[in-house]
């Protein structure tokens, strides 16, 4: 197609009407998304780091400002409030860890990454599933050696050998849950009669699944933000 007066205008109108639905955009949803979250996480964060007043903020964060490892501590915490799929909870746990580490003076350890990336990527809905979730482990599950939980269970079929929420997917690419899969058959040191050999003919699917101490501490987090 030629290039004509009439094919440039169009473009430049197209072009101002991006630029205009980008503004609107920005200013009406951007804006208010980051603000909400920036909100909760101001409001805990100068709670946990005991600033009351401007005078107790400005000085505080002239010292954050001043120390490499807390003002990184600091701005990696912002960053990841811009991504937060949580309004609310999310935030409120990222800045208690943030602020922990800060009042430590010391760097995020690397189990606190795992708690401020999965604070991060779970909705509230998805944090308060945790919540919930966390509570019947503990009524119903076995502690393990390392000090996480753990049960095992027989799959009616393999399409029962999948976690099923969108958070315990999350939390197992984060490592906050494992699950094992395996053959079982039992073979005891004696003769054995037709119900054994049938039994070792055909082994039983045993599924385990451990949910680890980080899984208890974000429980932790979550309840201590929610009220």
């Amino acid at each position: 197609m030629p290039i004509t007066a009439s094919t440039i205008a169009a473009g430049v109108l197209a072009n101002k009407t991006v630029s205009f639905a980008f503004g609107q955009l920005k200013s009406k949803v951007l804006e208010h998304c980051t603000n909400r979250r920036m909100k909760e996480f101001l409001s805990t964060f100068c709670d946990a780091i005991n600033c009351k007043d401007e005078e107790a903020i400005c000085v505080r964060l002239d010292e954050i400002g001043a120390d490499e490892k807390k003002s990184e501590s600091l701005f990696d915490a912002y960053r990841r409030i811009n991504l937060s799929a949580s309004p609310k909870i999310g935030p409120r746990i990222i800045a208690l860890i943030t602020a922990k580490a800060i009042n430590e003076d010391r760097r995020i350890t690397d189990q606190e990454q795992l708690l401020l990336e999965s604070a991060e990527r779970l909705s509230d809905e998805e944090l308060e599933f945790v919540l919930v979730s966390f509570e019947e482990i503990v009524k119903h599950h076995k502690e393990s050696s390392s000090g996480g939980w753990f049960f095992e269970e027989e799959p009616e079929d393999m399409a029962c050998l999948d976690m099923d929420e969108g958070y315990e997917i999350k939390l197992r690419q984060l490592g906050f849950i494992s699950c094992i899969i395996e053959l079982s058959a039992v073979i005891p040191g004696r003769p054995l009669d037709l119900e054994e050999l049938s039994e070792i003919n055909n082994p039983r699917l045993i599924k385990t699944i451990h949910y680890s101490k980080l899984y208890g501490e974000l429980s932790d987090y979550i309840r201590l933000v929610s009220k």
